[in-house]
Formats: structure tokens, C-alpha cells, sequence
């Protein structure tokens, strides 16, 4: 069992809970195409690249050698990252709203 982080925004984490993780797709900084959903073995802010006020905590029902295909490694980070297929997490994770931040408040509009 691992536990993993995934920020986003609130109306996307209560969708994610109702009906679980959607891959996405992007390049990132890579010459090729790559799907998955970003995850993380503690939670990230906005310093780290992860947006959104909302945390899920991710209990995957795996063990560290089971997705070590999927870590994307860098020098020189604080963390460690995955790119993981969503059907992965979807079967053998169990998923939860962690914490939500509250949004600014810029007081009212004149």
C-alpha cells in the first residue's frame, strides 16, 4: 500500500471522487505525447506545479516496485512524482477530498 497526492481544483476533486480519475494528456518539456494522471508522494503547491485548492490522498492498494514504471525522476526535487494511467488508480486506489483551501478573499466589488 502507497499513498499518494493529486491537487486540483474543488469541483474537479469532487468529480474525481464521484467518478473517478481521466487521464490527461500534455507533452511536458518531452518530444513525444504522454497520458496518465500526475500524482506525488506528498502533497504539492503551486512552488511544485501543482494548482487547485483542493488535496486527494490516494491509497493505492500497490506497492512501491508496481509503479516504478510510471516515476518520472529528476535531479534536484524534494519529491517524487508519478504519471500513472487513471484505470490503474481507479481499480486499486481508494480516493478522498483531503483538504480544501479556502479561496481569497478580495472583499466586495465596487
Amino acid at each position: 500500500m502507497i499513498t499518494l497526492y493529486h491537487r486540483t481544483a474543488v469541483a474537479d476533486a469532487r468529480q474525481i471522487v464521484a467518478d473517478g480519475f481521466r487521464d490527461g494528456e500534455g507533452y511536458y518539456l518531452r518530444d513525444r505525447l504522454h497520458s496518465g494522471v500526475w500524482v506525488s508522494d506528498r502533497p504539492l503547491d503551486e512552488n511544485e506545479g501543482a494548482c487547485g485548492n483542493a488535496l486527494i490522498r490516494i491509497e493505492l492498494a500497490k506497492d512501491e516496485h508496481e509503479i516504478a514504471a510510471f516515476e518520472w525522476i529528476e535531479e534536484g526535487k524534494s519529491f517524487r512524482e508519478w504519471l500513472m494511467p487513471a484505470s490503474l488508480i481507479n481499480e486499486f486506489g481508494t480516493v478522498e477530498i483531503q483538504e480544501i483551501d479556502q479561496e481569497p478573499d478580495f472583499g466586495p466589488m465596487i
